[in-house]
Order: structure tokens, then C-alpha cells, then sequence
């Protein structure tokens, strides 16, 4: 039976090797100083998509496949922060200063573009095409997403079906992408577990927008208000936006979990994840709002 540490292992091992490889590339006419700063700035964060990729697979030995998969969608995870970071003007990630501050915004910039490269790259390694073709549809997807809400949504025009369409696209795609792998060969059951990560994702970013306007910033390790600072709209920014979004996460798990009613042991892990990973960082990160 494959166990979830098994599973993250082998994703962090193959995330280290395109660091590797990476670093190896660079080393040969780099600033030794600066290489030195991305090995430390580059260790993974808490692997969420690469974990409901686990919660949502029925293989019961290691994928290779799912593996590149997993990692792949890590390294996207990665470059958005990257580039996120440089156009926010954010100065913490992870409770430590962001890749930008520490190697220049046009270095991150690239250290971002070099990573989508490189997940594409992983991704088209795999033995089945179809991870390809998926992986290339959801980066298209994301980036939509984020150009859309960079310049085309407002507070006067902004609702909660938008919010939601762009809370999907945004985050919600790699999420989407990782749970539709682990079944990328049985059209069906791919489609449901596609918009299950859609909704999880969707409820996810829900919560982090609550956390830009509500969440100590010091306890999460993270600029926060960077939203309202670029008169981006949220949902949280409206007067009930608090309760608008806890009723909205709450119906998007539950959602997901229903999608999963025939497949019940997956409908199972799925529970298990949400009150795993996702629900304590919720309460943690929120406990102070009252």
C-alpha cells in the first residue's frame, strides 16, 4: 500500500533534481553568492496540491507518472509566488525575505520563467501524453485568470459567481491539474476529480484573500494587504466579506466531497484531507479575527 510520505519523498527528491540541475547550469558562469541564496530560498512549502494528489489517487504503488505530475505543479506553484512577489512588492514569503529581495526582481522573474520551463519540460517526460496536453491547458488557464483579474474586474462590477470564476482559474487550475492526473486514462472519473481540485482550489484562495486583509502577518509569515494595496477586489474586502467567505469555503468543501459519492473511499480521503491540511491552517491562521 502506498503511503503519503512515500508519495511527497519522491515529489520533493524530483523538485530537487531540477534544482539541481538547475543550479548546475547556473553555477558554470553565476555569481557562486547568489546560487548560494537560491539553494536556501528554494526548500518546498506544505506541498498541498501535491498531497490531494495523493488523497485522490486509487494507485496502490508509486506512479512515476503522478510523481512528474505532482512535482511539475509544485514548480508552477513556485514561479507564481516568484513572480506574485515582484509585482505585490511583497518583502516575507514563508516567514523569510522573497526571492526577489534577495536576488533583484528581474533575477526572480527569470528564476520563474526558468521554472515553468522546467515543469514543462518534467511534465512532457512522462510516459503518458496526456499529462502534457492537461498540464499545457491549465497554465493557459491560470495565466487568464490572472491577467483577467490584473485588468479586468472591479468592486462595482465584481460578485461572488466572479470572484469565484477567478479564484478557480487562479488557483484552483493546479489543484484541478494534479487531481485529474491521478486518473488522466478514465475520461469520467477525471472530469469529477478535475472539478473537485477546482473547488478546493477555489476555497483555498477564498481563504487567503480573508488572510490579506485579516491575518496577522507575523503568525503567517507573509506580506499581507497587498490586495487592497493595488486596488484588487476580493470578496473579503466587502463589509461582510468575513462571513460572505466562510460560507462560501464551506460550501465549496462540502461540494467537492459530494462529487466523490461514487467513489467513496476517495470521498473518504478527501474528508481526511480537508481536516488534515487544510482546516487547522484555516483556524490558526484566523483565530484572531474573532
Amino acid at each position: 500500500m502506498l503511503k503519503e510520505k512515500e508519495f511527497i519523498d519522491s515529489t520533493v527528491l524530483c523538485m530537487n533534481s531540477v534544482f539541481e540541475k538547475l543550479s548546475n547550469s547556473l553555477d558554470k558562469n553565476s555569481d557562486s553568492s547568489k546560487i548560494g541564496q537560491l539553494k536556501e530560498l528554494l526548500a518546498p512549502g506544505k506541498l498541498l496540491r501535491t498531497r490531494l494528489a495523493f488523497a485522490l489517487s486509487s494507485q496502490s504503488s508509486l506512479s512515476p507518472d503522478l510523481v512528474k505530475a505532482a512535482a511539475a505543479t509544485e514548480l508552477i506553484h513556485s514561479a507564481t509566488l516568484f513572480h506574485d512577489d515582484v509585482i505585490d512588492g511583497a518583502d516575507i514569503r514563508r516567514a523569510k525575505p522573497t526571492m526577489w529581495k534577495m536576488i533583484g526582481s528581474t533575477g526572480a522573474i527569470l528564476l520563474g520563467d526558468l521554472f515553468f520551463c522546467s515543469a514543462v519540460e518534467l511534465v512532457l517526460s512522462a510516459s503518458n501524453p496526456k499529462l502534457g496536453k492537461a498540464f499545457a491547458a491549465k497554465l493557459c488557464q491560470l495565466c487568464e485568470a490572472e491577467l483577467e483579474h490584473e485588468f479586468c474586474v472591479d468592486a462595482e462590477t465584481a460578485s461572488i459567481d466572479s470572484a469565484e470564476h477567478l479564484s478557480r482559474g487562479k488557483t484552483g487550475t493546479l489543484f484541478a491539474y494534479v487531481a485529474m492526473a491521478t486518473a488522466i486514462d478514465d475520461d469520467e472519473k477525471s472530469a469529477v476529480l478535475e472539478e473537485v481540485g477546482f473547488l478546493i482550489g477555489a476555497a483555498y484562495q477564498f481563504h487567503d484573500d480573508l488572510l490579506d486583509i485579516k491575518g496577522d502577518e507575523g503568525q503567517i509569515g507573509k506580506t499581507l494587504g497587498t490586495d487592497a494595496d493595488r486596488d484588487k477586489f476580493t470578496l473579503a474586502q466587502l463589509s461582510d466579506g468575513e462571513t460572505i467567505i466562510n460560507r462560501e469555503i464551506n460550501r465549496l468543501c462540502t461540494k467537492a466531497v459530494a462529487l466523490l459519492k461514487g467513489y467513496p473511499e476517495l470521498q473518504y480521503n478527501l474528508r481526511n484531507y480537508i481536516k488534515t491540511n487544510l482546516l487547522p491552517s484555516w483556524k490558526l491562521n484566523l483565530e484572531k479575527v474573532g
